[in-house]
């Protein structure tokens, strides 16, 4: 088992075998984070409109099939579009911090566990 932050070294053929599935799993990935994100910040938008126009105490909030709370307090309708509004950038952001290998290298340089104990 290697320590964390060593790379691994593969042969040139896994690697030319492997190829097109991890690119269609880089970009499929990036895709599917990109459309939750977009529905995420229209949840947002959606829960900001909803919060002028409150018939009663509250209302329910639902993203996609779930049941996020079905009673929200007026007062707490705008905390909840902050959230979403919140997640919705977190997700536009985890692909470029999943899949640039840069940043992955970034994170293991300072993430090693030497380097931690030398801080200490």
């Amino acid at each position: 088992m290697l320590p964390f932050g060593e790379k691994k070294k593969l042969g040139k053929n896994l690697q030319n075998t492997m190829f097109p599935y991890v690119r269609f799993l880089k970009w499929g990935g990036s895709a599917f984070c990109i459309v939750i994100a977009f529905l995420l910040l229209k949840e947002g938008f959606s829960l900001m409109d909803r919060s002028r126009n409150v018939d009663g105490a509250g209302i329910g909030v639902y993203f996609l099939l779930f049941e996020i709370n079905d009673r929200v307090p007026v007062r707490d309708i705008p905390a909840y579009a902050n959230a979403f509004f919140i997640a919705s950038g977190m997700m536009a952001v985890l692909p470029f911090a999943l899949f640039n290998k840069k940043f992955m290298r970034y994170l293991t340089s300072v993430w090693t566990p030497s380097r931690l104990k030398k801080e200490q």
